[in-house]
């Protein structure tokens, strides 16, 4: 059974895995297992080294086998040591996701289905993004705009901390697989978000493409 999905798109590498494993496991699929060893000592919680080590076994699919060193900015971004690709990860219960490009900013976000956005919409929906929402209350539709926003939220970081009024999901038709249009309020610029829903889990990713030239 394959327990990861890897998928590419625009250049850049996505990889879904399912994260099942103990972290014994998990660090025998590094052949230098000892590149973490350091900040796997720190980690009490078998979950906490279950997500750190699930995160990068997916990173290494992306990397078509590499393994190499993560940092992270002042603000907590996810980078690697050698600069070499644009990366950025997210997890859930059972799941981890990574992007990774050669040279553009990327984000990604997985999700488990969660009635609390049933609850919490008013939060992250703007005024257009609501009323298309209380058409029908699609729960669905909840699921994608939330994810589509972490996405964006991942490369345009404090600028779109407020995903009411700072971030807009251009109306779409709710599918199991597509695209949305998200766009950063502040400065116009517009973005393209690829998105997967199953019963599993909702994810989106978004490469930031606004500095390029036709």
């Amino acid at each position: 059974m394959i327990d990861y999905l890897v998928v590419s798109h625009q250049d850049a590498c996505i990889c879904i895995f399912e994260n099942k494993f103990s972290s014994d496991d998990l660090l025998n699929k590094f052949v230098d297992s000892g590149i973490y060893s350091h900040e796997l000592s720190l980690l009490k919680a078998e979950n906490r080294k279950k997500e750190f080590l699930g995160l990068r076994v997916a990173l290494k699919h992306c990397l078509k086998g590499q393994e190499k060193q993560i940092g992270y900015t002042e603000k907590g971004k996810p980078v690697l040591a050698d600069n070499s690709s644009k990366i950025s990860f997210s997890h859930c219960k059972g799941w981890v996701a990574v992007i990774t490009h050669p040279v553009l900013e990327v984000g990604i976000d997985i999700e488990n289905p969660s009635e609390k956005l049933n609850t919490l919409y008013k939060r992250f929906l703007c005024e257009e993004e609501l009323q298309d929402y209380l058409k029908d209350e699609n729960f669905d539709y909840l699921r994608i705009i939330w994810s589509a926003k972490e996405a964006l939220f991942k490369i345009i970081g404090d600028e779109a901390v407020n995903f009411a009024r700072q971030l807009q999901i251009l109306p779409f038709q709710v599918e199991t697989e597509g695209d949305v249009t998200g766009i950063h309020r502040p400065t116009g610029k517009k973005f393209n978000i690829h998105y997967l829903l199953n019963d599993s889990y909702t994810l989106a990713w978004c490469i930031d493409q606004t500095n390029q030239h036709p």
